[in-house]
């Protein structure tokens, strides 16, 4: 799954509108960029308009939509056979996007954000990714036990709501809510969290853990992306969302080769 940021404020500060304004030329940078990521072999192409970095600026659903809708309908229009996702928690921006072409809802709330958003995935029976997002309790249960727990109770609100269990993807939320060894545990979890009995995303590309522990900034942690993406391959993960889509397809197809 290769990302493309529609947002000025982009952690990875590559958003196609960092330096462009809202304007045909962010487009056509939009296009080349998804058109990159097909040739480089991402099977999945998600769009984000707002930005869920740490103290990230809430974006108004007007804003959000205005930014998300002219570059998913080129896309679109270009790659009829890709396979677009789109990275929002409103329900309003994720309707609007499957009315323009979209396939799948990745939620970082899990659904919990907007209550219609489980209803509106169900009703159109799109693929629905519900991330952990919870932040966890220090002194509970250790954080395996934690997220396994809140992926369950996000499996069984999405399958209460009519989404069809073949169309639930599971994100155990790697960077969200957690510390460093947060996300090695949650690493480690990982084929617990596959044993609960759907596909399981994960999205470690130049996340904090990489940059706390190799001191990076996030343009400089390919290395350390490419040790998780490789990590997940091996725990059984399903979907790895990443931004440089070249070399971690080439991480992951060599992983499929030695662990599947």
């Amino acid at each position: 799954m290769g990302i493309l940021n529609l947002t000025p404020d982009s952690f990875s500060r590559d958003g196609v509108y960092a330096e462009l304004p809202q304007s045909d030329a962010a487009i056509r940078r939009a296009l080349a960029q998804a058109e990159g990521f097909l040739r480089a072999g991402a099977d999945i192409l998600d769009l984000g308009a707002e930005s869920t970095r740490p103290g990230y600026r809430p974006v108004p659903e007007a804003e959000e939509i205005s930014r998300l809708l002219p570059v998913l309908s080129a896309i679109r229009e270009r790659f009829p056979e890709a396979i677009l996702s789109v990275d929002t928690m409103k329900a309003a921006t994720a309707e609007a996007a499957l009315r323009t072409g979209a396939d799948w809802i990745n939620d970082v709330s899990g659904g919990d954000h907007d209550p219609r958003m489980r209803p509106l995935a169900a009703e159109h029976g799109c693929f629905f990714v519900a991330m952990r997002w919870e932040a966890f309790q220090p002194d509970a249960e250790p954080v395996a036990d934690q997220a396994a727990r809140q992926l369950k109770e996000s499996a069984e609100k999405a399958l209460s709501a009519g989404i069809r269990k073949d169309r639930l993807i599971l994100d155990p939320g790697i960077g969200f809510g957690t510390g460093v060894w947060d996300n090695v545990e949650l690493m480690r979890a990982l084929p617990r969290f596959s044993a609960i009995g759907f596909p399981i995303l994960i999205g470690p590309s130049r996340k904090s853990v990489v940059g706390k522990t190799l001191r990076r900034p996030p343009e400089d942690r390919l290395g350390g992306t490419a040790a998780l993406a490789a990590a997940g391959v091996a725990a059984g993960v399903d979907i790895v969302r990443v931004h440089d889509v070249d070399c971690m397809t080439q991480v992951m197809r060599i992983g499929d080769l030695i662990w599947r």
